[in-house]
């Protein structure tokens, strides 16, 4: 499908970018951004679809106000820690949001984050959280409604995080005025493909590597070249803490444990129908075009 310019399409996409942390997802992103003028929601955009979406997902049109009460408990066997939580808002859609046009970002660890603060209070690791509480629903005409029980099973922080997305998406989906762009290492190939939309056109890529030792050089490479100018070299530092062959090994390390995993990717990815680039198969500068090129064919 060629894609003429954002202001002269009827039909909006949702751009979809997966694969493993640190395989220049971000990168991508960022050309997409330059190319498209690029908007993040409002905090309220986010914060509410979040957390109906983790609990509630329908809620009907006469309803003012909503309170979610109950526990978190953090562990994914036994639980490692108990914190009650006690949240309420109303449900007005902010008029800033309907009228700005953009193409929408919404990345998975952005979302991860946000559950983490709302429950937390902090933005740290979870492995494992599960909820249970109770919903009270205020109607706008007065109406008596019961409240709803809520009990979640202990998951994982990407469960939930693609849980409260596919929320937002919808809501964009229902919407049809933006473009929607969402990346990041909770997409999986098969929840690319239950996504279902009614509005939006859906293209999706997949990002790994085959070359552990190729992959390692080029990280030690970019993050030396870029020192001072990239503002996430998050190698850099661990360079200056750790020494560069240490800091090598332990990317090396890791690469290498990733490699069948990415492979698995691949074959998930293209069992669906779903492109994969690897990342150590061209240069970066080439990769990210190819890239691109599949997102925006070039025009003829």
């Amino acid at each position: 499908m060629e894609l003429k310019d954002s202001t002269m399409k009827d039909k909006r996409t949702l751009y979809i970018i997966g694969g493993p942390a640190k395989v220049g997802k971000s990168a991508i992103t960022g050309k997409i951004k330059g190319r498209e003028s690029s908007i993040t929601p409002s905090p309220n955009d986010i914060c509410r679809p979040i957390v109906k979406n983790i609990f509630t997902k329908e809620v009907p049109a006469n309803i003012e106000r909503v309170t979610y009460k109950g526990t978190i408990t953090f562990g994914p066997h036994e639980p490692e820690e108990i914190k009650p939580f006690d949240i309420s808002f109303p449900l007005v859609s902010s008029i800033a949001r309907s009228t700005r046009k953009g193409l929408i970002e919404l990345p998975t660890d952005y979302i991860r984050a946000v559950i983490r603060l709302i429950f937390v209070g902090e933005n740290r690791g979870l492995s494992a959280i599960a909820f249970e509480g109770e919903t009270t629903l205020l109607s706008s005409n007065g109406e008596k409604i019961p409240p709803k029980q809520f009990k979640i099973p202990s998951q994982g922080e990407d469960d939930n995080a693609w849980n409260a997305l596919v929320g937002l998406i919808n809501d964009y989906d229902r919407e049809n005025q933006n473009d929607v762009l969402i990346e990041g290492v909770a997409i999986t190939p098969e929840r690319v493909s239950e996504l279902k939309l009614t509005n939006l056109d859906k293209k999706a890529v997949f990002i790994g590597y085959s070359n552990a030792e190729l992959y390692a050089q080029r990280r030690i490479t970019y993050a030396k070249e870029f020192k001072d100018k990239e503002p996430n070299n998050y190698d850099w530092p661990a360079i200056q803490a750790k020494g560069e062959e240490q800091h090598m090994q332990d990317i090396l390390r890791e690469a290498r444990d990733r490699v069948p995993q990415n492979a698995a990717l691949k074959e998930r990815a293209e069992g669906l129908d779903i492109p994969y680039f690897d990342l150590t198969e061209k240069s970066f500068d080439e990769h990210v075009q190819a890239v691109m090129n599949y997102l925006w064919p070039p025009q003829k």
